[in-house]
């Protein structure tokens, strides 16, 4: 019986792992074809921009001869009259000969969307992720007299991507573009075309975006020196301002503010997860999109946490631990890192590993 509750519930766990790698799969590839549907309208765009900019300049240079005629109808003699309007008639044939050729040689686009095959027979045939089987066989099962010894039950652990075998090495050193009154990068996160975006929580009141090779992008204004930011989508970011009792939901491409949500406390670290948002303020408040509080787990932990799709990771200095809960609050398991001192932001990966900036420590 613990055998079959054991192998249902491994078969529940490869249900849930498949289906959240669909989700990021469909993601990531979403964002694959968002970008490429950009890069092609940007090009056709700019080729029609080109040709619509030299046509105003025709424009221009017409009217500018339109103009030198009626100076020569007005002022000239009847000799000047008549050669200057022949050599402006000559102009104004050339113009509008290459103004005729140019138009001749436009182009017509049409952008559309060919879904492949494969994803139609997702969609439109797979009714099931895949069919419950059950195998029948003899179990031994030996009858031990009392003074044999007892059995010992072997539990089989499932595989664990240890931490040891993870190597970081570093892709890319950059230096950001010094501000007037210092700085500190408080926060950072990747937008879905790989740009950085990187939170100054020293007097400057924006959100510096960088690309992945470290050219500066551009600066994101805020209402507040911002303190932690996390990428709800391509177009919008939410952001936290440190000693300040909200939030604001940021549309980046237009740089307004989308929604403003107020708190009781003071707001800092901030993740997002599954339409919801996870504030550090009176412990961790749980919010849709519009800011209407779902729930508030009452826990003691630092400035900064991380979300999984269950699960919540946060830190506590005072005691210097790192604690992994549910989404409901329960805690799972919580480690004692004695060597550190005083942790910041922090990050997850997919094997569930966890990495935590240490800023004391280095």
């Amino acid at each position: 019986m613990e055998n079959l509750d054991g192998q249902k519930q491994t078969i529940k766990n490869t249900i849930n792992d498949t289906r959240a790698r669909i989700i990021k799969k469909l993601y990531d590839l979403e964002q694959k074809i968002l970008l490429e549907l950009d890069t092609q309208h940007g090009k056709r765009k700019s080729v029609l921009s080109k040709l619509l900019n030299r046509l105003k300049n025709s424009e221009g240079d017409l009217n500018c001869l339109k103009e030198q005629t009626s100076q020569l109808k007005s002022f000239a003699s009847e000799i000047q009259l008549f050669l200057g309007t022949r050599q402006i008639n000559e102009t104004v044939f050339k113009e509008v000969e290459s103004v005729k050729e140019r138009i001749k040689s436009v182009q017509n686009y049409e952008v559309y969307l060919q879904l492949y095959p494969v994803v139609k027979a997702f969609m439109n045939e797979i009714d099931q992720l895949g069919k419950i089987s059950i195998k029948k066989t003899t179990t031994n099962i030996l009858f031990k007299e009392a003074k044999a010894d007892q059995a010992q039950m072997q539990l089989r652990l499932p595989e664990m991507t240890d931490i040891n075998s993870v190597s970081l090495k570093l892709k890319k050193e950059f230096k950001l573009k010094k501000k007037d009154f210092g700085m500190w990068m408080s926060g950072c996160n990747i937008l879905p075309n790989g740009n950085l975006l990187i939170a100054d929580y020293v007097g400057n009141k924006m959100i510096m975006e960088y690309s992945e090779d470290g050219k500066h992008i551009r600066d994101i204004p805020c209402s507040r020196p911002p303190f932690d930011l996390t990428v709800i989508d391509t177009d919008h970011i939410a952001v936290t301002y440190g000693n300040c009792q909200y939030i604001e939901i940021l549309n980046i491409k237009n740089n307004k503010v989308w929604r403003k949500v107020k708190f009781e406390r003071d707001c800092y670290g901030i993740s997002y997860q599954d339409n919801k948002l996870f504030i550090i303020s009176r412990g961790i408040e749980i919010t849709d999109i519009s800011g209407k509080v779902l729930k508030t787990l009452r826990v003691d932990c630092g400035l900064y946490l991380e979300t999984t799709t269950d699960r919540i990771y946060f830190t506590a200095e005072i005691d210097h631990t790192v604690h992994c809960i549910s989404m409901t609050g329960e805690e799972i398991w919580v480690n004692k890192v004695e060597s550190m001192i005083n942790p910041m932001d922090i990050t997850v990966d997919d094997h569930q590993n966890v990495f935590i900036v240490d800023r004391d420590s280095n």
